[in-house]
C-alpha cells in the first residue's frame, strides 16, 4: 500500500467525548424527536425513569455519526458508545438503579447532519432484554480496546464473539452482521487476515440478507482492505468499486471519500500513481467539504507518497509535513508513525540518510508503543534500506531481519494458499534487500559463507505457497470433514466452472459477470479453508521449511549443475550449485533482464500472435522479420544468464530455478555458450565481461534441462512420493475432444462408424490456441460481439494413434472424440495409469489462474452441450500418482505470475494430485510438430528406455536438426519441471 492505513468502516468502535451545548430537551415514549446536529455538538435529553425499568435508545443517523451516552439521576454515567458509522443505526440499553431523571448524551462527531431519536421503557427488563444489555455491554469493552490499540484487541475478540451468540440467540440479524463486522476489524488489526475474512463474509451475507445497503457497503469497504493487506490488490479494487457505487447511491459523503482513498491506495500499490493522485484529490475535497480534519491528513500524506513514488520528492515531503501536523492536532499516534515512516523514504530517496534515519527511528518507536505490526515491519525495511544506501551493511542486516521475523510471523497464520501466495508478494522487498544485503557482505568477506545464507534465503522467497500444497497433499483433508462442507465446495466448484463458461455481449453484462465471478471465487476460497479447518490430517501438518545449502546439494547428482536466479532492482544475481560447491555471480539489474526475455519470448512466439488487421502478406512479413532478429536476441539473452557459468557447464545437467520474465524463456533454445564469462563474485576481476563466442548451437544440444519452481520444491516433492508404488498400467491418452455440434464427428454415421472419421487437411502451421472472433448480433441493434471458436485440432488424433501403438492395449487407455470428456479426466480409474497424456487446447486465464483449464469435448454423442472446461480447480482435486502428465497443448506452462511464486496455473495443480514430472509448453504450440514431437519423446521413453528428461531432449534435438522444424518455435515450447530421475 502507498500510505500503510487502509479506511475502515465503521472507523469509530471507540468512546467519543465532545463538549456539550446548552441544548437540552424532554424524550418520551412513543414521542420519537428528530433533529439537525453540528459536527462537535451535543444535544442532552431528559427522561424519567422509576427503579428497575428498562430502557431503550434507538438513534436512526442520518448522514452523521453519532455517540450514545446514558448517565443516572446522580450523574454517574450507565453506558456510552458508538458502534454504528454514518448512517447505520445506534442503540444502547439500561436498567435504572434508582428512580429519577436521567439523561441521555447524543454527540456528532465528524460533519453536520441529522437524526431521528426515539425511546422504549418497560416496567422490568425480560431474560431476552438482559442478554441485549449483555450484548452491548460485551461490545463497549470491545470499542475499549480499539480505542486502546491493537495491544489490547487479541484479549477481546473472545468478547465479542460471546455478543455474536448472544444476538444470535435474540435473532438480532442487524446486530449480529454489526458484530461479525468489528469482529473482522478486530482480527486484522491483530494481523490475522484469513479471520478477518470468515467474519466479514458472516456480515456482508447478513446485510445483503436484510437489504441494508449502508451495512453492505460498509463490509465491502472492509473486505476490500484485508484483501489489500495481503496484496490481492484487483481484488480488493473490485471490493471498493462495489462499495462506492452504494455509497454514492447513498449520498454518504464520509464514507464515499473513505472508499475513494482506498481505490487510491490500491492504484498505488499496482504502481498506478497517477491514478491513485485522482482519487486522493477527490477524497481530500470530500474530507475538507465534512470537515474531517483527522481524514483529511490522511488524504494529503497519501498524495505526497504518490509523488515520492513518482520521483517528486521534494512535492512529496510538502504533503507529508501538513499530514504530520495535522496527525500530532488530533493526536493520531498511528497516523503520526505512518506519515514519519513515509517521511524518512522520501529523505533517504534524495540521499539525505541521517534524516531519513532519524524519522524512521521515531517511527519505529510508535508503532512498537501502538503494537502495530504492519507499521514496525515497514520502518524496519526503510531503515535497513537506507543503512546500506549509506553504507552501514551491518546495521541494514540486523533492521532486514527483524522485518523478515514480523513478515513470517504474519504469513503463518494465513491459511488459505491464494492469500498466502499473495502475501508472499508483497514482501519480496523484503527478502530482495536481505539477498543483496547478504552478498553485499560477501563481496568484503568471502569466506564467511555468506553467499550460502543469500541461497537460502532466495529458496525462502521462492514458491512457499506451493510448498505447503505439496506437504498438504500427502494428507486426506476431506476425511473426517462434514459432509455438508464438502458438498458447499463441490457446489461452488459448479457454480464457478458454470459462471466462467457464460458469454457477454456488452461491456455492462461482463462487468457484472465478472464480479459474480469474483464473489463465488471468495466463497469457494472460503468453503475450502472451512475444510482445513475442520480437517484433522491438516492440523497435523507442519509448515514445510526451504532447504539450506547442504540440503539443497543433497538433492543433486555428480553431473547436475543447479542454475538459480534471483532478479533484483539494483542488480541480479546467479548461484551455480553442484552436489559439492557454490559459485556465485552478479548480474544486470532485473529492468534490463526483463526487456531481454520479453523481446526473446515476442520474436519466438511471432508465428503464434494475431495481430487485428494484419493482411496474410504482413503476417508473413512480420515472422520473417521476427525469425531473422531471434538470433542475436537469443545470443544476448545467453551472453548475459549462460556466459558468467560457462565454464561450469561441461555437460552437466542444467536444472533451472528461474525467477520473474526468465520463466517464459525456454533455456534450452538460447545458445549455448563456449567460451567467456563473467568471473564469480568476490573474485578479483569479478567486473570483467569477455565477450561470448557460440556456434548458435542450442543449449539443449549438450545439456539435459529440467526446470524446478525452486529447489526446496523438489526436495519436498520427492519426499512425499519415496516408497510410492508404480502404477499398474502404462498409458492413458485423452485427445481430440469435440467442441462444437458442427463438428463432422456428430452426422449419424460418424457416430455408427465409431468415429472413423480422417482428420480435415489443414495448414501445417495451425496452433493448439483459441480464438476469439467478431461476429454480428443478428438482431437490429448491429451490436458486434464476440464468439468463443474452439476450432478441431486434427493432428491429435494422429498424436494419439502413434503414442498408442508403443504399448500393449491391454494395459493402454484412449479416450477421444466424444469420451474426451471432464467426466473421463475426473473417474479415478485414470489414476491407474503411470503416464498421461493430453492433447487439446488450452486456455490460459492469466488473472484467476483457478480458471485456467485444458478443454476438453463439449458436446455428447448427441449433441447435448456438456460443461467440457477441466479447471486448475478441478485438478487439485484429482488422485492421479503419475510418472508423467503431458499437457499437449498451448501455454499448459503459463499462468498468473506472481512474485515469489512464479507461474500459477495447472502445473503445480498437477504436481499437487500427484504428478512426479509434468511436461508444459510455454506457447501456443503448433499442432503438427506438436504431434511429430511428442511421437519422438514417447518412441525414447517407451521403446528406448530413456528417462522423461533425456528423452524430451533427445526428441527437441531431433527436431532442431529436421529443416523444417528447427526453428525453436516448433520444438522449444516444451519444458519438464520435476523430478529428472
Amino acid at each position: 500500500m502507498l500510505n500503510g492505513k487502509q479506511r475502515w468502516l465503521p472507523l469509530a468502535i471507540c468512546l467519543l467525548s465532545v463538549i456539550a451545548h446548552a441544548q437540552e430537551a424532554k424524550l418520551e415514549p412513543g414521542r420519537p424527536i428528530e433533529r439537525e446536529i453540528a459536527g462537535g455538538e451535543s444535544h442532552k435529553y431528559k427522561f424519567t425513569l422509576q427503579a428497575g425499568q428498562f430502557v431503550r435508545v434507538v438513534v436512526e443517523q442520518k448522514k452523521i455519526d453519532v455517540a450514545l451516552k446514558i448517565a443516572a439521576p446522580d450523574g454517574t454515567q450507565l453506558i456510552e458508545a458508538n458502534f454504528g458509522d454514518v448512517g447505520e443505526l445506534e442503540s444502547l440499553s439500561a436498567e435504572a438503579a434508582a428512580g429519577g431523571e436521567h439523561q441521555l448524551t447524543i454527540s456528532a462527531k465528524g460533519a453536520a447532519g441529522s437524526y431521528r431519536v426515539r425511546l422504549e421503557v418497560k416496567a422490568a427488563a425480560s431474560a431476552q432484554d438482559k442478554k441485549r444489555m449483555t450484548a452491548e455491554r460485551l461490545l463497549v469493552e470491545v470499542a475499549k480496546s480499539f480505542h486502546q490499540g491493537a495491544g489490547e484487541l487479541a484479549t477481546t475478540i473472545e468478547k465479542a464473539r460471546q455478543a455474536l451468540t448472544l444476538w444470535r440467540e435474540l435473532g438480532d440479524r442487524h446486530w449480529e452482521a454489526a458484530t461479525a463486522n468489528m469482529i473482522g476489524q478486530a482480527y486484522v488489526t491483530v494481523g490475522t487476515s484469513e479471520q478477518a475474512i470468515e467474519a466479514l463474509n458472516q456480515a456482508l451475507g447478513i446485510r445483503r440478507e436484510l437489504k441494508y445497503r449502508t451495512g453492505e457497503g460498509i463490509t465491502l469497504l472492509n473486505l476490500g482492505s484485508v484483501y489489500h493487506t495481503l496484496g490481492r490488490y484487483e481484488k480488493a479494487i473490485e471490493y471498493y468499486e462495489q462499495a462506492l457505487v452504494i455509497f454514492r447511491e447513498l449520498k454518504n459523503r464520509l464514507a464515499e471519500g473513505n472508499t475513494l482513498y482506498n481505490l487510491g491506495d490500491a492504484s498505488g500499490s499496482l504502481s498506478r500513481n497517477e491514478k491513485a493522485i485522482e482519487y486522493y484529490e477527490q477524497a481530500l475535497a470530500i474530507q475538507r467539504e465534512v470537515k474531517n480534519r483527522r481524514y483529511e491528513g490522511y488524504a494529503l500524506g497519501s498524495i505526497g507518497t504518490a509523488y515520492r513514488n513518482l520521483g517528486r520528492y521534494e512535492k512529496a515531503i510538502e504533503y507529508l509535513e501538513q499530514e504530520l501536523a495535522i496527525d500530532r492536532e488530533v493526536k493520531d499516534r498511528s497516523g503520526e508513525a505512518y506519515t514519519l515512516n513515509n517521511l524518512g523514504l522520501a529523505y533517504s530517496k534524495m540521499g539525505r540518510y541521517e534524516k531519513a534515519t532519524e524519522h524512521c527511528e521515531q517511527a519505529l518507536a510508535l508503532f512498537r508503543e501502538v503494537k502495530e505490526r504492519d507499521g514496525e515491519a515497514s520502518a524496519l525495511y526503510n531503515l535497513a534500506q537506507t543503512e546500506q544506501a549509506r553504507g552501514s551493511i551491518a546495521a541494514a542486516r540486523t533492521h532486514i531481519e527483524e522485518n523478515l521475523k514480523l513478515e513470517e510471523a504474519t504469513r503463518a497464520d494465513i491459511v488459505t494458499p491464494e492469500s498466502r501466495t499473495s502475501f508472499l508478494a508483497t514482501v519480496q522487498r523484503s527478502y530482495g534487500l536481505y539477498t543483496d544485503i547478504l552478498m553485499s557482505q560477501h563481496r568484503s568477506e568471502p569466506t564467511k559463507g555468506l553467499d550460502a545464507l543469500a541461497v537460502e534465503t532466495s529458496e525462502r522467497r521462492r514458491a512457499r505457497s506451493l510448498l505447503d500444497l505439496l506437504t498438504e497433499a500427502r494428507a486426506d483433508l476431506r476425511q473426517g470433514v462434514d459432509a455438508a462442507l464438502i458438498e458447499r465446495e463441490r457446489g461452488l466448484g459448479k457454480q464457478l466452472n458454470d459462471k466462467a463458461r457464460t458469454q457477454t455481449s456488452t461491456p455492462e453484462q461482463a462487468a457484472a459477470l465478472k464480479r459474480e465471478i469474483s464473489q463465488l471465487e471468495n466463497d469457494y476460497e472460503q468453503a475450502q479453508t472451512a475444510i482445513r479447518k475442520a480437517s484433522p490430517h491438516y492440523a497435523a501438518l507442519t509448515q514445510p521449511q526451504p532447504l539450506k545449502l547442504t540440503e539443497i546439494q543433497a538433492q543433486l547428482d555428480a553431473d547436475t549443475l543447479l542454475l538459480e536466479y534471483a532478479l533484483g532492482e539494483e542488480r541480479s544475481y546467479l548461484w551455480a550449485i553442484t552436489k559439492d560447491s557454490l559459485t556465485s555471480y552478479e548480474l544486470p539489474k532485473e529492468e534490463l533482464i526483463r526487456k531481454s526475455a520479453l523481446a526473446v519470448h515476442g520474436l519466438l512466439t511471432a508465428r503464434s500472435t494475431s495481430k487485428r488487421g494484419e493482411s496474410v502478406l504482413q503476417r508473413r512479413e512480420r515472422i520473417i522479420q521476427a525469425e531473422a532478429q531471434l538470433p542475436a536476441a537469443a545470443q544476448s539473452l545467453s551472453q548475459t544468464l549462460l556466459a558468467p557459468v560457462a565454464a561450469q557447464l561441461g555437460n552437466n545437467r542444467l536444472v533451472i530455478v528461474a525467477d520473474g520474465a526468465l520463466q517464459y524463456i525456454p533455456f534450452a533454445m538460447l545458445p549455448d555458450p563456449v567460451t567467456g564469462g563473467r568471473s564469480p563474485v568476490a573474485s578479483e576481476n569479478n567486473t570483467a565481461h569477455r565477450p561470448l563466442a557460440t556456434d548458435h548451437r542450442p543449449l539443449i544440444v549438450g545439456h539435459e534441462i529440467v526446470s524446478l519452481p525452486s529447489a526446496s520444491a523438489l526436495a519436498i516433492q520427492r519426499t512425499e512420493l519415496a516408497g510410492r508404488h508404480l502404477a499398474p498400467k502404462m498409458l492413458a491418452v485423452i485427445a481430440d475432444p469435440v467442441f462444437d455440434r458442427t463438428d463432422a464427428r456428430l452426422s449419424t454415421s460418424a457416430i455408427e462408424t465409431g468415429d472413423k472419421t480422417q482428420p480435415q487437411t489443414i495448414a501445417a502451421n495451425n496452433e493448439r490456441t483459441l480464438e476469439h472472433l467478431a461476429e454480428n448480433s443478428g438482431d437490429k441493434s448491429g451490436i458486434t460481439t464476440r464468439r468463443f471458436v474452439i476450432p478441431r485440432l486434427p493432428f491429435t488424433r494422429q498424436e494419439a494413434d502413434q503414442l498408442l501403438a508403443l504399448t500393449p492395449a491391454t494395459s493402454s487407455f484412449r479416450r477421444n472424440c466424444f469420451r474426451a470428456s471432464r467426466a473421463t479426466v475426473l473417474d479415478p480409474a485414470l489414476g491407474q495409469y503411470r503416464y498421461v497424456h493430453f492433447a487439446t487446447h488450452g486456455l490460459l486465464d492469466s488473472e484467476r489462474p483457478g480458471l485456467s483449464a485444458l478443454v476438453l469435448s463439449m458436446v455428447d454423442a448427441e449433441g447435448k452441450p456438456q460443461d467440457g472446461f477441466l479447471r486448475a480447480n478441478d485438478i487439485y482435486n484429482l488422485k492421479l500418482p503419475a510418472e508423467l502428465v503431458v499437457l499437449s497443448a498451448c501455454q499448459t506452462g503459463l499462468g498468473k505470475d506472481i512474485k515469489g511464486e512464479g507461474l500459477v496455473g495447472l502445473t503445480r495443480g498437477f504436481m499437487y494430485a500427484g504428478a512426479a514430472r509434468v511436461v508444459v509448453s510455454l506457447w501456443s504450440v503448433n499442432d503438427k510438430a506438436t504431434a511429430d514431437l511428442m511421437t519422438k519423446f514417447y518412441e525414447k521413453m517407451l521403446k528406448q528406455g530413456e528417462r522423461p528428461a533425456a528423452a524430451l531432449r533427445a526428441a527437441q534435438v531431433e527436431m532442431w536438426k529436421q529443416k523444417q522444424w528447427q526453428s525453436p518455435y516448433y520444438w522449444g515450447a516444451f519444458v519438464l519441471q520435476g523430478e529428472w530421475k
